[in-house]
């Protein structure tokens, strides 16, 4: 496929750059590409696309990868460590604005980029700021990551510029008055922390106002519901697809309260669904899906399959997670522990080790991820060097939290970059794909994905 860039007048070059024209060439193959009449002026696809030789009367053919066609985004739980989640996303999606910026191709959010969504506690929080609508446009995301990492920081900073976390909206979700201490006996009776200040959080985001199904990108919190058949609980998956399901009518915010309504820590969540029942939720973590990118690839699977063009492996997860705390146990004292000697290990452990067996069993599916693969998995999440407890906000501990976080942050910058490219990849195909009246265009990009050849830009 060549796209052959023209001239716009001069406010539309400002404004959007040059167009590009999709028009009908021979591939490497002897298959013919449909025949596409994109002559008139009108059809000139509004995606632009900047190239070295713009301003030069050279021809250039510049080979392109149209990047994978299934994008898909797991995000971890993890309580306040969900800051580390923050950070992560937010270096993305600076690489992702400069990307786009480099290829004129303006300004769009990170979350844009990707085609489903997954989130669990933590992570359906960060699904639930990054995907509610614009009050202005239903089709695009109203808040940046920019407005997620402020939510773990706060806006006061010190003399240097670095986060001082006074009075971050993170931060009041893990602070009680003696009263709940006291009336809850330290936790012992009652939930540790009330639910006020993250609803009222995710309220100023927007959330309440906003029905799951309304959500801007394809999004799925998951969560536990209590039930009295089987075993008491159950794994439910909160979906903005289903339209028609008992739970279409929760809003953003519920279904985010849901997700993340860890015992002990937080109250279970109460919700009427549209027949009028009453249905209880807790944390989706207790369902092993505290990495919840299994349950992302399950459902690009059952509702992404015009995407995955019958290859079930044809997508590229990018899980991002809230840091795996090290355990240290020792196998000969560990011999004659009791009850009381593993109680605290084994919470430890039910924690970390289904992150730690999502991610090897996606591993054995996908294979080791290499930089500029169109498809695969990758996964971005640090080691925690020290005990690092859900709700620890203190600041010298978000301290430590960041610390982490930009570490890892600097050491993976080449996996980083090759992700961001693959994401920028994917976002141009779904602008040309979804560009209103040219359905040529779509079917151009159609059918050379279904020949396995790269496209070819036309500069000049």
């Amino acid at each position: 496929m060549l796209v052959s860039v023209f001239a716009w007048s001069s406010d539309e070059v400002g404004r959007f750059g040059p167009p590009i024209r999709v028009l009908p060439t021979l591939s490497t193959s002897t298959a013919q590409m449909p025949q596409v009449d994109l002559r008139r002026e009108s059809d000139h696809v509004p995606i632009p696309f900047l190239s070295a030789s713009q301003d030069s009367t050279e021809a250039e053919l510049i080979p392109v990868d149209l990047g994978p066609k299934c994008t898909l985004l797991s995000l971890d739980g993890g309580g306040i460590r969900g800051y580390i989640e923050a950070l992560i996303l937010h270096d993305m999606e600076v690489k992702f604005k400069q990307r786009l910026a480099q290829r004129g191709l303006g300004d769009a959010k990170l979350i844009e980029a990707f085609d489903l969504v997954v989130g669990t506690s933590a992570g359906a929080i960060a699904a639930g700021c990054l995907t509610v609508p614009s009050s202005d446009n239903p089709k695009k995301p109203r808040h940046d990551v920019a407005a997620l990492l402020e939510f773990f920081e706060g806006t006061q900073r010190d003399a240097s510029g670095e986060p001082t976390f006074e009075g971050s909206k993170a931060s009041s979700m893990f602070t009680r008055t003696w009263t709940q201490c006291f009336f809850s006996l330290f936790g012992l009776l009652d939930e540790k922390y009330s639910t006020q200040p993250l609803s009222k959080a995710l309220k100023s985001y927007g959330l309440k106002d906003a029905f799951l199904t309304q959500a801007c990108v394809p999004t799925a919190m998951v969560t536990s519901e209590i039930t009295d058949e089987g075993f008491g609980c159950q794994p439910v998956y909160l979906r903005s697809y289903d339209k028609e399901g008992s739970l279409s009518g929760m809003s953003m915010r519920a279904a985010t309260l849901c997700s993340g309504a860890a015992p002990t820590y937080f109250e279970r969540v109460c919700v009427l669904d549209n027949d009028d029942e009453f249905r209880y939720f807790v944390d989706g973590g207790l369902s092993g899906s505290n990495h919840p990118g299994p349950v992302a690839e399950a459902e690009a699977i059952k509702f992404l399959p015009h995407l995955l063009d019958g290859d079930k492996t044809n997508m590229f997860l990018v899980s991002v997670g809230t840091g795996v705390a090290k355990v240290m146990l020792d196998g000969e004292r560990a011999a004659n522990w009791g009850l009381a000697s593993w109680v605290r290990p084994v919470i430890d452990l039910s924690l970390a080790l289904p992150t730690l067996t999502n991610d090897m069993n996606l591993r054995t599916r996908f294979g080791d991820y290499t930089p500029g693969q169109s498809a695969g998995y990758i996964r971005l999440t640090p080691w925690l060097e020290k005990p690092s407890p859900l709700d620890d906000a203190r600041p010298v501990a978000m301290q430590m939290l960041r610390r982490t976080a930009l570490q890892y942050i600097a050491d993976n910058q080449e996996t980083i970059h090759a992700t961001v490219d693959q994401l920028v990849l994917r976002y141009i195909a779904k602008q040309a794909a979804d560009a209103p009246g040219k359905k040529e265009v779509r079917r151009a990009f159609k059918a050379v994905r279904q020949q396995g050849h790269q496209s070819q830009l036309f500069a000049g």
